[in-house]
């Protein structure tokens, strides 16, 4: 119980850090998160998957590499 919390509490966290990031936009469905890097013009340049946030971030990054 105690460490569905603490996910929980983190989830929040992250999604709160989230909203402020300018130039990512998030979509989520019932299994997959999807990150994508906006440019400037607003066109989708890059695209990231995971099943939460981090994944999906870290996704992104590997791709932009």
């Amino acid at each position: 119980m105690m460490m569905e919390l603490k996910k929980a509490h983190a989830e929040l966290a992250i999604e709160a850090v989230l909203d402020d990031l300018e130039h990512l936009k998030f979509n989520e469905s019932d299994d997959q998160v999807e990150v994508s890097l906006i440019d400037l013009s607003g066109h989708e340049i890059v695209r990231g998957y995971g099943t939460n946030f981090i994944d999906a971030i870290n996704d992104l990054h590997g791709n932009l590499l």
